[in-house]
Order: C-alpha cells, then sequence, then structure tokens
C-alpha cells in the first residue's frame, strides 16, 4: 500500500519511461511494478536467487551431518571440510599433506571426494548448484533461455528434498529470474547491488553516528 501511494504521485507519462525494475523475491513488488510501470522489464536480483539455491544445500549438508555419528570420519568430513564445496577458487590441487585422522597425504581434491565417495546425494546436489551458477554467472539473456528449462527440471526430478524450495523458485519467478540476464548498462546484469550498496553505506553512518 505504502509503494502504490508513493508511485501513484508520480505523472503516468514518466512511469511509462521506465524501462527496467529489480526486485526482491516478494510478490507486492511484482504486482506494484506490473500495475505503475506498464512497459517495463521486471527482474529478480541475482544475488537472492544464489542466496536461496546456497542455503537450500547447506540444508541438505547438516542434515546429512546430523544422520552421522558424532565423531565419525563422515561427520568430520562435512564438519571441517565443507567450505570446499560452497567456496569459490579453491585451489583443490595443492600439495598433499599429512592428515592425522586419515594418516594419509591429502589434498583438499582428495579431501572433496572422500566427501562425494561417502554422501552420493551431496556429489548430484553439488553438480546441480555449479550447474546454475555457472549459468548465472556467463550466460547472455538469450543463452540462458536456451537452458533455463532444462536446469529447472533437472532441479525438480533430482529427488533432493532440501531444494524442493529453490524448484519452487525457479518455477514461480522464472519470467523474473532471466529477465535478470539483460545487461543494458555496462554489460552487467540487473540486480539491487547498487539500492544495497546505498542501504549499506547507510547503516554505517547510523551505526558510526
Amino acid at each position: 500500500a505504502s509503494l502504490s501511494l508513493y508511485f501513484s504521485d508520480i505523472p503516468r507519462e514518466e512511469r511509462c519511461r521506465v524501462k527496467y525494475v529489480t526486485i526482491d523475491m516478494w510478490e507486492p513488488y511484482r504486482d506494484v511494478a506490473n500495475t505503475y510501470f506498464p512497459n517495463c522489464i521486471v527482474a529478480v536480483d541475482p544475488f537472492h536467487v544464489i542466496k536461496h539455491l546456497h542455503s537450500n544445500f547447506e540444508r541438505l549438508r547438516i542434515d546429512l551431518m546430523n544422520q552421522c555419528e558424532y565423531g565419525s570420519n563422515a561427520y568430520y568430513l562435512l564438519k571441517k571440510w565443507s567450505w570446499l564445496l560452497i567456496s569459490d577458487n579453491v585451489e583443490l590441487d595443492n600439495e598433499r599433506i599429512y592428515n592425522g585422522r586419515f594418516r594419509m597425504k591429502l589434498n583438499r581434491r582428495d579431501l572433496r571426494d572422500m566427501i562425494f565417495d561417502a554422501f552420493p546425494v551431496l556429489f548430484k546436489a553439488y553438480h546441480l548448484k555449479e550447474r546454475y551458477r555457472k549459468m548465472n554467472r556467463e550466460c547472455s539473456y538469450e543463452e540462458a533461455v536456451l537452458i533455463y528449462d532444462d536446469i529447472a527440471a533437472a532441479f525438480k526430478n533430482c529427488g533432493i528434498r532440501q531444494y524442493g524450495e529453490f524448484t519452487s523458485i525457479l518455477l514461480t519467478w522464472r519470467e523474473e529470474i532471466l529477465n535478470s540476464f539483460h545487461r543494458p548498462f555496462n554489460e552487467r546484469k540487473l540486480s539491487n547491488s547498487f539500492t544495497e550498496n546505498i542501504n549499506g553505506k547507510i547503516r554505517t553512518y547510523l551505526n558510526v553516528s
């Protein structure tokens, strides 16, 4: 209601010139954007999509860890080395060093492979996660349109309960997620990053003051 009152005070002629609106995944934002900016492309902030994906993947890891005997090798792997599954730009083929728990020399790739061998469902979930992230990172709008539905179907049919929320997001927000792949300004995807940056600075100013 607050947004509707605010935007209704802006002349329609001006609102009709708005080309793009980026939003978080909340239905009222989409409704307001479509109502008051009839010529705009509505895009979901890709950061929030990735945040939900990582949250679902982490939920799976924690559920698997909680099923392990406390202090077991499987528990140790998921507790201490889970960052190998979520961190970017990890050097997997580092020099092997002695691991006292397993009494052998191991590098990060060895440890990650041990996780995948112990938890095949995590191997499957990891590669689904990376498949979406690769599209999010590299694809143009046209390229994303060609592969998006296949990726969504892969999540829907994977049988991983913890990915249920993310699958629903892919299906419910399909158009708006794809719209985020447009790059109208400086070859950057549509996102809330500029606004979030300003909000972050405001919060910092308030905390300091």
